[in-house]
């Protein structure tokens, strides 16, 4: 008897599944064992003989002659092909080899933490055996969908988001989307464009702890105005003014100007 072949079986599945777990739904097809005549190959009510040829061995002995002696060597017997027996009345639903194409449906459940590249391997769900030998695995090869939103970097979480100038300046109180639900985050005042802040827990399971998840890290960038009304302007002069301590109404322009094209306008 031996052992059936591997399979393989690519699947995609979406970035929330890798994270927490999943149950799919797969179809295969593989070579299954015979079910009328068992995986032997002969009829039903019928069996496998021994092969006359080469005596149940599978293998034939052919002297040669030479002028320097006889030698004897050992080959594979071609009525049997090397099996020993021979099949007088193949089984008419697989042609004598035991083994035929089937499909069928499985449930696959995908555990919390996985990436793309992760194998799963299922067992005795690959081809059936030869002469009733044990069928082979499938082994199942997962690829994830990127999201939208976060940037997975192995248990770690990322997301960028924007916030006015203003918010940056004054400071805000924002609402981050994650994962799991809305959480509440501070921005404190005066924050660069470029800050992170961490959320601890909120991002993925560890494989093997899946009780263990690792953090969610929130990048904020500073949104700069590319148009400015009148009253921003107004508004930004007297900031600068403020801030520099210039009153100067002859310095307006100059200072105006900066702001415009500090914010890109």
């Amino acid at each position: 008897p031996e052992r059936g072949a591997d399979l393989r079986l690519d699947l995609e599945i979406s970035f929330r599944d890798a994270v927490f777990g999943a149950e799919k739904t797969v179809d295969i097809r593989h070579l299954e064992a015979c079910e009328p005549c068992g995986g032997g190959g002969a009829k039903k009510g019928t069996s496998a003989t021994t092969c006359g040829t080469c005596k149940g061995q599978g293998q034939v002995q052919q002297v040669h002659r030479t002028p320097f002696g006889q030698f004897a060597q050992n080959t594979i017997c071609q009525r049997c092909r090397g099996e020993g027996q021979v099949i007088e009345t193949p089984c008419p639903t697989c042609k004598g080899l035991g083994k035929r194409n089937a499909e069928k449906q499985l449930k696959v459940k995908i555990p919390p933490g996985v990436d793309t590249g992760a194998r799963l391997r299922v067992s005795s769900e690959g081809d059936a055996g030869t002469r009733n030998g044990p069928p082979g695995d499938l082994y199942i090869v997962l690829h994830v969908a990127p999201d939208k939103r976060f940037d997975r970097r192995d248990t770690e979480l990322f997301v960028t988001v924007p916030i006015s100038f203003g918010q940056a300046a004054l400071g805000a109180d924002l609402e981050v989307e994650t994962l799991d639900t809305p959480q509440a985050l501070r921005v404190p005042a005066g924050t660069q464009t470029g800050t992170s802040f961490t959320l601890r827990g909120l991002g993925v399971p560890h494989l093997v702890s899946p009780q263990r998840r690792g953090d969610l890290h929130v990048e904020v960038v500073v949104q700069v105005p590319t148009q400015l009304t009148d009253e921003e302007q107004a508004l930004l002069e007297r900031l600068e003014e403020i801030r520099t301590g210039k009153s100067d109404r002859k310095h307006h322009g100059g200072l105006l100007d900066n702001i415009k094209k500090a914010l890109g306008g």
